[in-house]
């Protein structure tokens, strides 16, 4: 395969780039954290451009984009961290909804997302490991049900901008051991959305309590006895694979960031980039940043080539891009003579960014005893 990029995917990075900068320039990315910690209109904005419904299938075959343009487009993501689930959304939860949703529903509940006039995030699994298996959760909630109508109560935490959210997209577990799909509105009777604390400023999460919601069996995509799993477990692992392609775009922004400083920063007279242990420890985030790179991008073309095999790749391209983005932050906080974890320097944003996906949906541990049972 070609490790390049094409002139099209150059044109991507450049395109939104140059978006996000005039959508969230840093003194307003400051200010939306410390208030509301979302943008309405920077969604719409981005939505109205045709980032949001880039899996869609929707575009014509000359103007289609693969998921390899979209980890492209998740990587500048993630070096401005923009102020929304957009990996969320459109790596996961537009295509599953594009292969579920039959072609008379999609008008109503899927052109929305795309277009930016709904905001829907996701309920996501959880995965740890019990007696050396790992055990993937699907929310957890309990159901009781009548000849029509389920009942759900129970809670899904660190749920991705609930609170901003109209809508969202609810994996259940059903009593035949499958994973039903609905689409829930967040006024929906017995719903409560509750905001969380979250490390990584840049994502704010909530806790979805149910208190005896009810849905009608009919109202779940393809009815209650449908099983989704597969269809949910192949755009997982595409949502993965952007969220590591985030990773790599917010490290090489914090590399950035510290080569300046230590070209400015002198010591003794001299500038301390001079110096060969500040040269090594940036030779290593580079080094750890283009490994990153060079394995998510192989990963994502054999995802898309070789489906059957490729999910231990994706398992194991998750952890190096984990451990790489913590790993450069710390090396950037250290050459920075600790100014990176100060509101002024900025690093910390990122830092806090890599602290969270630390454990988004599993942790690096429960992550390698996936693959050490796979193997």
């Amino acid at each position: 395969m070609n490790y390049r990029l094409s002139e099209q995917q150059k044109l991507i990075k450049k395109t939104v780039s140059s978006l996000l900068k005039d959508l969230v320039p840093t003194d307003k990315f400051r200010q939306i954290i410390e208030t509301e910690g979302f943008s309405k209109k920077s969604w719409e904005k981005l939505a109205k451009d045709g980032w949001i419904g880039m899996l869609a299938d929707s575009q014509s075959p000359d103007e289609a984009f693969s998921l390899m343009d979209m980890i492209c487009v998740s990587e500048e993501i993630g070096a401005k961290l923009f102020l929304g689930p957009y990996s969320l959304v459109s790596s996961f939860i537009v295509p599953v909804l594009t292969q579920l949703l039959p072609e008379g529903e999609q008008e109503k509940s899927l052109e929305t997302v795309i277009n930016g006039k709904k905001l829907m995030t996701a309920v996501l699994p959880s995965a740890r490991t019990k007696r050396q298996e790992v055990v993937v959760n699907w929310g957890g909630l309990s159901i009781t049900e009548d000849d029509d109508n389920i009942y759900l109560s129970g809670q899904n935490e660190h749920v991705q901008f609930a609170q901003y959210a109209d809508a969202i997209l609810l994996p259940v577990e059903n009593t035949w051991g499958g994973i039903s799909l609905a689409i829930i509105e967040k006024d929906t009777t017995g719903l409560i959305v509750e905001s969380e604390s979250s490390v990584d400023l840049s994502r704010r999460l909530a806790t979805l309590r149910f208190d005896n919601v009810k849905i009608e069996k009919n109202a779940f995509i393809g009815g209650w006895n449908a099983d989704h799993r597969q269809v949910l477990t192949e755009n997982l692992a595409s949502y993965i694979l952007c969220l590591n392609s985030e990773m790599i775009g917010g490290a090489q922004k914090v590399l950035e960031k510290t080569v300046e400083h230590v070209k400015e920063r002198k010591q003794f007279g001299h500038s301390i980039a001079v110096y060969q242990a500040v040269k090594h420890q940036l030779a290593d985030m580079y080094t750890f940043i283009e490994n990153a790179k060079s394995y998510n991008f192989y990963t994502t073309w054999k995802l898309l080539n070789e489906p059957k095999d490729s999910l231990l790749h994706v398992a194991a391209s998750r952890v190096y891009a984990v451990e790489m983005y913590k790993d450069v932050c710390e090396k950037a906080i250290q050459l920075q003579g600790g100014m990176g974890f100060t509101w002024e320097q900025e690093t910390h944003f990122w830092y806090k960014s890599a602290l969270y996906h630390q454990n988004h949906i599993a942790s690096a541990r429960t992550i390698k005893r996936f693959i050490f049972n796979n193997l």
